[in-house]
């Protein structure tokens, strides 16, 4: 029997979870991505202080796009198609991993495809791991590179990933987390300082406005794969400053991260009572090899014992002295999880509001909102 009705035969009788194709060629070079440039779609929506804006939030998509991701595209452009007396969408985030090997440049054609629905707005992205090679192979940021063209601005390079966007009464900051967890190609145990350096100035700036950081790799996370990425998220510092601690210094609002494949919402609180949200939207976690790979990747539901939950996991004591942690939200039910994406509405007064989608039945029923949540 042939390797490919071995794995159908197993599919079919365990619950093997199929991987969707990306292709492994690069006949090709990375296509630009034809999505609008973020500054004209402000100024054709007339996007000013007095008026709201809404944002459509997802991650790692790249582990459902064999046919979920395409899903997902098609009813958030339905969506807008329907909507009418609210702001305007004015772009499409993405936490990362939107390819399954980024050193592959077909696989960049294959996302340009599934994006086809979105094509209408800016698509903007936090670099993940999967579309960098986990900074392994160079061609990888090279293809990504490529692949968001100008959409990023001037200074985006293989070796500086990050960058801001503003929007009047916000700004938003893209993060390469890569760079903390894996490191440069050529030394995978040495943080960029530079990107460090970049974001301490971004904090220092007297902004008046809401602010959004988004990045891959979560600081909190309740699933058990990746917990150590996690726990170095967290460890990272510059000029004895956490990076939680850096995001409040600059007035950071809500902080977006993916990588865990779940869905979570958590309030940080320091010392000085200053607090962020960090929402973690990041698709669904799917069964591996007869039904395992799922579980380790589900969120937990932790609400009451954070503190100590966190602590026991190797989150150092003395760096969660006078913290407060609060998960407000979970998708820790393997009956009800789905694949989902958020819908951040910024109100004219600077009020956040964070709707939930889910998919129903894989994206073959419509969707269903999980209800409106203020982001305070």
């Amino acid at each position: 029997m042939r390797l490919s009705g071995i794995c159908l035969l197993l599919a079919l009788l365990t619950g093997c979870s199929a991987k969707p194709m990306w292709p492994t060629t690069s006949n090709n070079p990375a296509p630009v991505l034809a999505h609008p440039d973020f500054a004209a779609t402000l100024e054709r929506e007339d996007i000013g202080r007095s008026s709201g804006f809404r944002i459509a939030i997802m991650g790692d998509q790249r582990a459902l796009a064999d046919g979920e991701f395409q899903a997902l595209a098609r009813e958030i452009a339905r969506r807008e198609d329907t909507l009418a007396g609210v702001p305007p969408l004015v772009a499409i985030i993405d936490s990362g991993d939107i390819v399954e090997n980024g050193k592959y440049a077909d696989q960049f054609a294959m996302l340009a495809e599934i994006l086809t629905p979105l094509r209408h707005w800016p698509w903007l992205v936090a670099a993940g791991n999967h579309e960098l090679d986990n900074s392994i192979d160079p061609q990888a940021r090279t293809n990504f590179v490529q692949f968001m063209g100008e959409v990023p601005g001037p200074f985006f390079a293989p070796r500086r990933l990050w960058y801001r966007k503003n929007i009047p009464g916000a700004r938003i900051l893209f993060l390469d987390s890569n760079d903390w967890v894996y490191g440069p190609s050529d030394d995978q145990s040495v943080h960029n300082t530079d990107q460090l350096a970049w974001l301490s100035a971004q904090m220092a700036e007297d902004f008046d406005g809401r602010t959004i950081v988004v990045m891959h790799h979560p600081i909190l996370s309740s699933s058990k794969k990746h917990r150590g990425m996690a726990l170095r998220m967290w460890k990272i510092q510059w000029s004895d400053d956490l990076l939680a601690e850096m995001f409040l210094n600059g007035g950071v609002d809500l902080v977006v991260v993916g990588h865990t494949h779940s869905y979570e919402r958590y309030r940080l609180t320091d010392p000085e009572g200053r607090s962020l949200q960090l929402v973690n939207i990041s698709g669904r976690p799917r069964p591996g090899f007869l039904w395992f790979g799922a579980g380790p990747r589900r969120a937990k539901d932790i609400r009451g014992q954070e503190m100590e939950y966190f602590a026991r996991l190797g989150w150092p004591p003395e760096q969660l002295a006078g913290w407060t942690i609060e998960q407000l939200e979970a998708m820790s039910d393997e009956d009800t999880e789905a694949n989902q994406w958020g819908e951040l509405t910024v109100g004219p007064e600077g009020r956040f509001d964070l709707e939930m989608f889910y998919l129903v039945d894989h994206g073959e029923g419509g969707i269903r909102s999980g209800g409106v949540t203020a982001i305070d």
